[in-house]
This record gives C-alpha cells, sequence and structure tokens, in this order.
C-alpha cells in the first residue's frame, strides 16, 4: 500500500502521533529516533504548517498552567517537538497545541471565559483554513475534534459544562480566565463507537490510509469530517456513541426529562 499524498491545496496539518506505530526508523537514541520522525514529517507535508497537541491537564487540579513549562503529556514526540525553538505554544489551557505557524490563531485576554472546543479554538481556526487530520502511528480514536464537533452541533445533550478558574503563565505575564469545558458524567460509563465511526468515513471515502507491518497513517480533510459528522449528528444525536452507551444515555435522558447537567452528577 503506498503513502497517499497530502491534497495540493491543504495549508495546515493536525498531527496527532504514536512513534511506535509511524515510519519504521533505527532505534540509536531516543533524540536521533524522534529527530527522524519529525523530519519525515517535515519532509512529508511539504512546507504546511502542523500542529502538534500539546495537552495537559495538570491545570485542572492545580489551577496554573506554565505554557513555556508544562511538559506534553500525550506522545513523546510531541513533547521533544515543544521544545524546538520554531514550535510555538498557544495559551489555551488542557487542550493546548504547538505549532509552527507565525499567524496568533486564537487570542485569549485576562478575565476571558473560554472554551477549548468554540469558536475561538484551534479546532475551529483549523476547520475554517483548510486543514487536514493526520494520524501518524495514533489510533483514530485520539481524534480529540470529535469534542469540537459535538460543541459545533448544538446537540449535545450527555456531557455537561463545568467551569475551571486557571491561571495562564507566560513569559512572565499572569492571565486568570474561566474555562468552560464540557466534562463527561461523573460516574457514568461514557464509550464512543470509533470502529463503527472509522468504517462510516472510510465506506465515504473521506478517511485515507496507509498500513505497513506496524506502520500505520490515517488521513481526512478536517472540514470533510466536521460536515460529515455534523449531518450524522442532524439524524441522530447519540451517533457518536457505542450501543450500550447510547441504551445507557437515553435510558437517563428519559429519566431526567431534559439533557445532562452537573447538578444532576455532581
Amino acid at each position: 500500500m503506498e503513502l497517499f499524498e497530502l491534497p495540493n491545496d491543504i495549508q495546515n496539518i493536525l498531527v496527532h502521533t504514536d512513534v511506535l506505530r509511524g515510519m519504521k526508523f533505527p532505534v540509536k537514541n531516543k533524540d536521533s529516533f524522534l529527530d527522524l520522525h519529525h523530519k519525515f514529517l517535515l519532509n512529508y507535508v511539504h512546507g504546511k504548517s502542523m500542529f502538534f497537541p500539546s495537552f495537559n491537564y495538570s491545570c485542572l487540579k492545580t489551577g496554573k498552567y506554565h505554557v513555556e513549562a508544562d511538559e506534553v503529556q500525550v506522545g513523546v514526540l510531541n513533547e521533544y517537538i515543544r521544545k524546538k525553538k520554531e514550535y510555538n505554544r498557544d495559551l489555551m489551557p488542557v487542550f493546548n497545541f504547538v505549532s509552527n505557524i507565525k499567524d496568533n490563531y486564537i487570542n485569549i485576554e485576562n478575565n476571558d471565559i473560554i472554551d477549548p472546543f468554540g469558536r475561538n479554538s484551534t479546532f475551529n481556526f483549523l476547520n475554517e483554513s483548510n486543514s487536514f487530520l493526520l494520524h501518524y502511528g495514533s489510533n483514530f480514536n485520539s481524534s480529540t475534534i470529535i469534542h469540537f464537533i459535538e460543541r459545533l452541533s448544538g446537540k449535545l445533550v450527555y456531557r455537561y459544562d463545568k467551569e475551571f478558574s486557571i491561571d495562564i503563565i507566560n513569559n512572565g505575564i499572569l492571565k486568570t480566565v474561566k474555562f468552560n469545558y464540557h466534562v463527561r458524567p461523573l460516574d457514568f460509563k461514557l464509550d464512543y463507537d470509533w470502529s463503527k465511526l472509522e468504517s462510516d468515513l472510510k465506506s465515504q471515502n473521506l478517511l485515507q490510509e496507509y498500513k505497513f507491518g506496524r506502520s500505520q497513517i490515517l488521513g481526512v480533510k478536517i472540514d470533510h469530517l466536521v460536515n460529515y459528522w455534523l449531518e450524522k449528528l442532524e439524524m441522530d444525536s447519540l451517533y457518536f456513541l457505542d450501543k450500550i452507551t447510547k441504551m445507557n444515555v437515553s435510558k437517563k435522558l428519559d429519566e431526567l426529562g431534559t439533557k445532562f447537567e452537573l447538578k444532576h452528577f455532581e
């Protein structure tokens, strides 16, 4: 199977990584191994801007997000790239990204109420700027953009908003924000049907795939993904959920007579 080419009109690439299932490279030492993966991606995207998740969930407990110091909790390659001077990290708590784009694609000011999956988010910027979702070795179930699409649909009934006060420290400047995060319901099992979601995208020829041995690369145009999933959610607001979760959510919604809210679970 040949490695698929990225569409010529793409400007930005959102890259989820798992180097153990990326391209096969020799392991001399950790840094050289990660550097080979990074150089492969640079060559593969042909000068397009890349965004790597640099998620760190600690601030939900500590109330502080140190932009320059907080380590990436979602991949060794992403943490390696975070330290490179040509990449910058954005100010969004928890769901932040490192990128080599020069534009200020999201704006966060002191005392803002911010939504990591809202209109002023990296996900929205990528959706509106001709971008591509690339899973470099990672499984499709790490597609965090699903939460942006849930929010965008206006039909999210099985998560609820929870607000956190977070201090953002960047270059010695402090900004305090209210972080509005739609969370999983406490003590309620919530699973997505990732096999179905991936299969449906392939059946529509939207999701491209490369496999060779342990190596796996998946890709889809972000606006195509967003539009397709919005259509599916319009027909069924519980489309993302697996069968058991869907049944349990439907039962709970009938019991409550309304969508899930914080007061129902916490």
